[in-house]
């Protein structure tokens, strides 16, 4: 991958972490909105995808969680139903998004 490509990466999750950065761990969960999902499943999900398509469909590679499709995939898991996962806490969702960075 090309230097300029992961500098993209970094900036893009610097600036979603921006976004996130002054809300406490309730907020991370809510409110519960309809045409919104939780930030915290957000951010999983935006991690996610990259190690999805960049890690395990480009590389052949396992995912980083072994729960990740059950939480993440967006075509398999209905807006409703993204409010009820058991989500991983704040400070996991956030090293899990770190390591599938590291590892692209």
């Amino acid at each position: 991958m090309s230097a300029e490509v992961l500098a993209a990466l970094r900036d893009a999750r610097t600036r979603t972490l921006a976004l996130l950065e002054d809300l406490d761990d309730e907020q991370w969960f809510g409110p519960e909105l309809r045409i919104v999902n939780p930030p915290i499943w957000e951010l999983g999900h935006v991690a996610w995808f990259q190690e999805r398509w960049c890690l395990r469909e480009l590389r052949g590679r396992s995912s980083l969680r072994v729960d990740a499709d059950a939480l993440y995939d967006s075509s398999a898991i209905t807006h409703e139903r993204r409010w009820r996962l058991d989500f991983p806490g704040r400070a996991a969702t956030l090293d899990y998004a770190a390591r599938v960075l590291d590892a692209v």
